[in-house]
């Protein structure tokens, strides 16, 4: 817990106690004639971390102490003694009985165990306490300190982490600053205030998601930018009161990967720990990523050392050790409760007849101080942990010199501490326990002053409005928790939005106002949707539905149809599961079709189609969608339309007209129409060009697109077009290159949790570590989309991840396993991206079985699949399989053709494996037909490539064959 400096030197005689840091430097300030504001301007900082270097509420790093002696001018004998008064503990401030947890806190600052170390303990058991003691180690050992702590009525859907950075932020030089804002990015969609300090921050737009991503991104990015040496350590307390929002950042910042490193030592209590918290506890714990320690009581000895150490001299104290120990219960709070109960040094022992409790050790203390100070106190509770003196002075009516005089007296008494224009208490526990105190009509009451007086403040925060005003039970709350909502999707921060909503639905539903609420209802859906939470999105938007269903609102349902079909995709919904919603969403096609609301509809139902694989529904609709666009002068709904029958197109298989229609639709900036906002749009068409050849063409596209997406900080997207730039690099023979691509793949989207749209690129970056001959990690990826696609129902990955599974088997030799894998699958309806590959691996499977008719039957399929597609990256492997069957048929002619074909086809992608292939296939028939010089070439020219490309594997089967 934190006790402060000036409670830690209490009932000690100034003369006997040395300066802290924060003396030394105020006095050292004061002789060169500087204000704060003065020095904070000449050293660089904020003067607000100047003041709280002076107050010891702040470490003084050894670059900071260095800099100010600087600005200051010290002598090296007042620089050593600002550095040894830094060093040195505060008086009476080491800790008790916490060696057990201050090893795990040196072992953490080492680098040593998982990135998190979280203390949970009751109130007052010391847990703040240890977080001061890790941040006074840490900012000795090189690491950049980001403080922060959340309240019981948080304000700021961010925080703790808002409080962090900011905290971090200014304590940084103005160079340093400029230079980490610079590398954050748009760390302005967190911090606002950053807009309207710089010319250089630009707007952000794009879909909320998006943004969202962008600023979790831009978090990572500052934090970093700001580390020291050893990296950048988060001390968070009171994590038992941080939303959801906070946590799903936090949880993106330990996990997200890269240097330097990020790690955190938090706090929270384990009597009040919230659903949200408790499961992300379990998520990092699942993931080792997390350690938890539980502080216990201290023993009766321990007690007895911390109290002689806090506590001055006394008559009759050393009798009555016993006693106070006993009574404490090893709880730290209550001792040093008891501790600032002593008062001078002339008074005796206070009485310890009545029972401690937390309640009862709080209330004796405010019952000591005048009535005046008890009702100011009232109202300072009620108003929460950190009080403006103006609201105090706006709402008790009493004036400046009044509260003035009433909040010294309690800051003398150590329940509140000053800081700036505001006061904190110095414990919840104080807070809480004077709120508790308070009737329910009293805080009713106090609830609607401090409501009415915030209402006239033009700034003041809606969310804070709708608390007060909601615990004062006056219908007020009911509109401004909408605007907090509105508000907190402005910042990003939807959890905390769907939560607003939520509780504003409640209040209009129970008034009778069934028909207000849902529109609020389909913004609850709406926020749960964009903070990813799309099963609880589905329940809640079905509500909003069936509402505007029976109003019979149109523009409503089809709003509400949008969202609700892309949550579905989101969650990986299989088609059996959506019942009516696809029919719903295709009536009605030309009534006000290009309207917002229709768009919304159009947008969701179509990502619905395509995870259905309703492709041939995709291309009639689209069309429709494209003529109506023409017919009303609509571009977007045309451009939207035509996008849309150009993706049908491309999953049945014509990718010609696919890609013309798609290329049509394309906008300037890449994106893609209406459609653009299919998230794999792009990247289809990207892969379409990479699958016909057009190298470059994809090369062009997909680096335009992730630029975009990284500008948007759509990891999904910027995950996908990476891939497809690495497949690019491995197909042009740049395999060190590829290779960059594909470990950011496997950072970025693979290795995270898993989604529709990333199980679909699973089947693609199996393909790339088979070509490096990684057999192994290729297997584990495909048997992980396998069981993600068959428990999500999505048939088309389910039957890639077979067709490529297969491979494998066949190049392990076990080729029966590839049959018995694959033969369940001939008579599906097969799509184009895995159908070429389906069909070689089962040819070259009977091949390696000796059964040529079956092997003849297949390869023959497999290259008319790769003609009526243009899909010739896979062809390339069907006709090596092709000329593998007719060569052992003796068909040495035709074989020779296939390899030829394949030859010139691979050549001018280029795609440089598949050439080796194709040369070490044809080598080997040249060696039957007993041309050996021939034979010798081809497979020279097949090693070069191979050795060139790093194919280890290739490499090894061709030296065997020469």
């Amino acid at each position: 817990m934190d006790m402060g400096p000036a409670r830690r030197a209490r009932g000690r005689n100034n003369g006997d106690v040395a300066p802290t840091c924060g003396q030394l430097l105020q006095r050292y300030r004061s002789l060169a004639g500087l204000t704060q504001e003065g020095l904070a301007e000449k050293a660089g900082y904020s003067a607000d971390y100047v003041g709280k270097l002076e107050r010891d509420q702040r470490e003084l790093p050894t670059a900071a102490l260095d800099r100010l002696a600087t600005v200051l001018g010290l002598a090296d004998q007042e620089r050593a003694a600002l550095a040894a008064a830094r060093d040195k503990p505060l008086p009476g401030g080491s800790l008790v009985g916490r060696d057990a947890e201050m090893t795990e806190i040196r072992r953490h600052l080492a680098g040593l165990g998982p990135p998190v170390l979280m203390f949970a303990a009751e109130p007052g058991m010391g847990k703040t306490r240890l977080l001061e003691e890790a941040a006074s180690r840490a900012a000795r050992s090189g690491w950049a300190i980001a403080r922060g702590a959340c309240q019981r009525r948080p304000l700021d859907p961010y925080a703790p982490l808002t409080g962090a950075l900011t905290d971090l932020l200014e304590r940084m030089p103005d160079h340093d600053r400029a230079e980490a804002l610079q590398q954050a990015g748009q760390l302005n969609l967190l911090l606002p205030e950053l807009a309207s300090a710089s010319t250089d921050w630009v707007g952000v737009s794009g879909h909320p998601e998006h943004q969202r991503r962008l600023l979790f991104n831009s978090v990572a990015n500052g934090l970093r930018a700001a580390a020291g040496q050893a990296g950048t350590l988060l001390i968070l307390d009171d994590l038992h009161w941080a939303g959801p929002d906070a946590l799903d950042l936090l949880t993106t910042l330990l996990t997200a990967p890269g240097p330097p490193p990020i790690r955190l030592i938090g706090a929270y209590r384990n009597s009040e720990t919230p659903a949200r918290l408790d499961e992300f506890i379990a998520d990092l714990a699942r993931a080792l990523l997390i350690q938890v320690i539980e502080l216990p009581p201290l023993s009766d000895v321990e007690a007895e050392r911390l109290l002689i150490q806090l506590a001055p001299v006394r008559p009759g104290m050393p009798s009555a050790l016993p006693a106070i120990v006993r009574r404490a219960g090893g709880v730290p709070f209550f001792l040093v409760s008891y501790v600032d109960d002593l008062g001078h040094e002339s008074q005796s022992l206070p009485p310890l007849t009545v029972p401690w409790t937390v309640a009862k050790v709080v209330r004796q203390r405010v019952l000591a101080l005048p009535g005046a100070v008890q009702q100011l106190l009232d109202v300072a509770a009620v108003i929460g942990r950190v009080v403006p003196h103006r609201l105090l002075v706006q709402v008790t009516g009493s004036s400046d010199e009044e509260v003035l005089h009433a909040v010294e007296a309690a800051l003398e008494a150590r329940l509140l501490a000053e800081d700036g224009p505001c006061y904190s208490f110095t414990h919840d526990l104080i807070r809480e326990t004077i709120e508790h105190g308070l009737s329910a009509g009293r805080r009713r009451l106090l609830h609607r002053r401090i409501g009415e007086t915030l209402e006239r403040e033009p700034d003041a925060p809606a969310e804070s409005l709708a608390l007060h005003f909601g615990l004062s039970g006056d219908d007020k709350a009911t509109r401004y928790l909408e605007l907090a909502g509105r508000q907190a999707q402005q910042r990003l921060a939807f959890a905390a939005a769907a939560n607003f909503f939520n509780q504003a639905a409640e209040r209009l539903q129970r008034t009778g106002r069934q028909a207000d609420a849902v529109p609020v209802i389909e913004q609850q859906g709406v926020s749960l949707h964009r903070a990813g939470r799309h099963g609880e999105a589905i329940s809640v938007l079905e509500r909003a539905l069936a509402g505007y269903q029976s109003g019979g609102d149109e523009n409503g349902v089809h709003r509400v149809t949008g969202h609700l079909a892309d949550a579905h995709f989101r969650l990986g919904t299989s088609g059996a599961d959506l019942g009516e919603l696809a029919d719903i969403g295709l009536v009605h096609l030309v009534q006000d079709i290009g309207s917002h609301a229709a768009m919304t509809r159009w947008q969701g139902l179509f990502r619905l189609l395509f995870a259905q694989g309703s492709y041939g529904q995709m291309v009639t609709v689209g069309r429709s969608l494209v003529e109506a666009g023409r017919t009303a002068g609509n571009a977007e709904l045309e451009a939207f339309g035509a996008g849309v029958q150009g993706a049908g197109l491309i999953r049945q298989g014509q990718l010609v007209e696919g890609t013309t229609l798609m290329e049509q639709a394309m906008q300037p900036d890449g994106a893609l129409g209406g459609a653009g906002r299919i998230a794999d749009a792009a990247a289809m068409l990207s892969g379409a060009y990479l699958a016909m050849g057009l190298v470059e063409r994809c090369q062009a596209l997909s680096a335009r697109m992730l630029r975009a997406a990284e500008s948007a900080g759509d990891q999904v997207v910027v995950a996908m077009h990476t891939l497809v730039l690495g497949a690019a690099c491995y197909v042009r023979g740049d395999w060190s290159r590829g290779q960059d691509f594909v470990r950011q793949v496997q950072q970025r989207f693979i290795a995270g949790e898993p989604s529709p749209l990333a199980v679909r690129a699973t089947p693609a970056l199996a393909t790339i570590l088979i070509w490096q001959g990684d057999w192994e990690q290729a297997r584990s990826v495909l048997e992980s989309s396998l069981k993600t696609a068959q428990s999500m129902r999505i048939a088309n990955v389910e039957r890639a991840a077979l067709a490529h599974l297969a491979r494998l088997d066949v190049l392990e030799g076990r080729p029966q396993d590839a049959v018995t894998r694959l033969r369940p699958l001939i008579g599906s309806d097969l799509t184009w991206d895995y159908s070429v590959t389906l069909w070689s691996a089962l040819a070259a499977a009977y091949l390696q079985l000796e059964d040529l008719q079956h092997a003849r039957t297949h390869a023959e399929q497999a290259v008319a699949e790769a003609r009526r597609t243009g899909a010739w990256l896979y062809g390339i492997s069907a006709l090596e399989v092709q000329g593998m069957v007719r060569a052992r048929h003796g068909e040495h002619d035709l074989a020779q053709d296939a390899y030829q074909e394949g030859l010139r086809r691979a050549h001018a992608m280029p795609f440089r494996y598949g050439e080796a292939r194709l040369l070490h296939a044809h080598g080997l028939l040249d060696r039957q037909q007993g041309n050996e010089t021939a034979a010798n070439a081809k497979l020279s020219a097949a090693l070069a490539i191979v050795e060139t490309l790093g194919a280890e594997r290739d490499a090894i089967r061709i030296r065997e064959a020469m």
